[in-house]
């Protein structure tokens, strides 16, 4: 029997979790543990020590996942956000060293070098 399919602007609260649940296990046993790390690349004021922009993201599976980035209208053009894009890359490969340490260097060299470039992709 096919399922019904409804589009909905407010499905009910539960929803997520009830979807989000299976696929987490799903995930898990196929690649491994699931927990993200936050990872930060914050711009300050160098003055009043004030954030003013930076870059938001998530490790996770040896990826990197940015979900936002903001450099100010004035600081646009001069290589900052390349900047905070190459900071938050070497972190995300060092944490690829950290999570898979246990591995034979071999594998982890292989295993870098595919997160080094799906990142420069």
């Amino acid at each position: 029997m096919l399922p019904k399919y409804e589009l909905t602007e407010s499905p009910p609260s539960e929803t997520f979790q009830k979807m989000w649940v299976p696929l987490l296990k799903f995930n898990e046993a196929a690649v491994g543990n699931a927990t993200a790390r936050t990872l930060a690349v914050l711009l300050k004021d160098p003055t009043t020590d004030e954030l003013i922009g930076g870059l938001w993201a998530r490790s996770l599976w040896g990826s990197l996942f940015i979900d936002i980035m903001f450099v100010p209208e004035p600081l646009r053009g001069v290589g900052i956000g390349t900047s905070l894009l190459q900071q938050a890359e070497q972190e995300a490969m060092r944490r690829v060293g950290e999570d898979h340490c246990g591995m034979s260097d071999s594998a982890s060299l292989r295993h870098k070098k595919a997160v080094i470039s799906d990142l420069s992709a």
